[in-house]
């Protein structure tokens, strides 16, 4: 379940960015992506579940990359996103990872009836699309950060080089 989404400023933001330079625009247009993925995550974690350890809420991370075969930018938030994966070492030696939240995805998307391989019925879950409603939720206020981050970027380069 992935969301694309294209961001385009007003015409005078895109002027100046491109007055700048591609290497300074480019880090301009970072910084302002970050700040409004910083906004939609701390959103999707107030919509996530408070489980009975906590591990979904803990496992809500952003990523902001560019794709290497792409050459495009890709900025992902949601559950298990950009996160490091825990390690931890077995009682034999090895080292063992894992992600903090590996049933998010039930969470998320729910599951059909579940049986055990005796076929005892164990239920099913009703979908929690919480990363949604917290994108649906912050959406607006993301994209006023980003736009007065890049406001904040151009000027701060502009004075730089006055």
């Amino acid at each position: 379940m992935s969301q694309n989404q294209v961001v385009t400023g007003d015409r005078k933001l895109d002027r100046e960015l491109e007055r700048l330079g591609d290497r300074t625009a480019k880090r301009i247009n970072a910084a302002a992506v970050r700040s409004g993925m910083a906004v939609i995550r701390k959103a999707v974690k107030a919509e996530a579940p408070r489980g009975p350890n906590g591990n979904i809420k803990r496992a809500i991370g952003a990523r902001f990359r560019k794709k290497r075969t792409t050459g495009i930018y890709e900025a992902k938030v949601g559950a298990n996103v950009g996160k490091r994966i825990n390690q931890r070492t077995t009682k034999s030696g090895k080292i063992q990872k894992a992600n903090s939240a590996p049933h998010a995805h039930l969470v998320i998307l729910g599951t059909a009836e579940r049986l055990t391989k005796s076929g005892a019925r164990r239920g099913t879950m009703k979908p929690n699309n919480f990363v949604d409603r917290g994108f649906a939720k912050s959406q607006g206020h993301a994209l006023s950060v980003m736009k007065r981050r890049l406001r904040e970027g151009i000027d701060r380069e502009v004075a730089r080089s006055s």
